[in-house]
């Protein structure tokens, strides 16, 4: 095994970065990957970080830019993720069978069905409620000309709901933003963004973009923040 195998995946990631004289915030302008999951991996935040299959295809986009080898960076990041998953092996509790008394049965199940009609209770808005779906740049409901096939739409939604664009399900932060890469086809194209909440109420936005690559026009993405 050389040194480099040896390396975890943070370390192997910096060294690259220093080896290029290259930030964060260079690699991200590069590669497109955002610039706060750079950092999260160059510093083993993994917990931080989106599912896999958003990171593997980052990966491969750093190691374009860094000149590294981006499957043997998945494989790190794999054997990191299963090893923080697994924790120490679970203890038989003291006493394991003895028999508890019927009075204090009863205490523990009535205190656990009070606390579960309190949360209900206060978690009522959230579970039957009308979903959250905020935009930024596009809110208006017109079509918008771009120039690039890869559009960048981020926004908001209440934590715990799920969203979906395009029909496709798509990652939400703990505090609820999100980003999403669409890639446009030349011509009108329909994005339709859906948040569902648990007892099954929508809200639906549709936005239009009109991809004209011909046309001279700004060169980036737009971002909805």
């Amino acid at each position: 095994m050389n040194e480099n195998e040896e390396k975890g995946l943070s370390e192997t990631l910096k060294d690259q970065a220093e080896a290029h004289n290259m930030s964060a915030s260079k690699i991200a302008e590069a590669s497109g990957v955002p610039e706060r999951y750079i950092a999260a991996l160059t510093r083993g935040e993994l917990s931080s970080l989106p599912p896999a299959p958003y990171i593997r295809g980052y990966l491969l986009k750093m190691a374009s830019v860094l000149g590294g080898d981006g499957n043997e960076w998945w494989l790190k990041y794999k054997k990191e993720i299963a090893t923080q998953s697994s924790g120490p092996l679970d203890r038989l509790p003291i006493n394991r069978f003895a028999i508890q008394s019927v009075a204090k049965k009863w205490v523990i199940l009535t205190l656990s069905v009070a606390a579960f009609v309190s949360l209900l209770v206060f978690r009522l808005p959230d579970i039957i409620g009308q979903p959250m779906l905020q935009l930024g740049s596009f809110e208006e409901e017109r079509a918008y000309e771009v120039a690039s096939p890869l559009l960048i739409l981020g926004g908001s939604i209440k934590p715990g709901d799920k969203l979906t664009v395009n029909g496709e399900a798509t990652y939400v932060n703990p505090d609820g933003s999100f980003e999403k890469e669409v890639l446009l086809q030349k011509g009108l194209n329909t994005v339709e963004l859906k948040v569902a909440r648990f007892l099954g109420k929508e809200k639906k936005i549709l936005r239009q973009f009109i991809f004209a690559p011909e046309e001279k026009q700004g060169t980036t993405p737009g971002v909805i923040n």
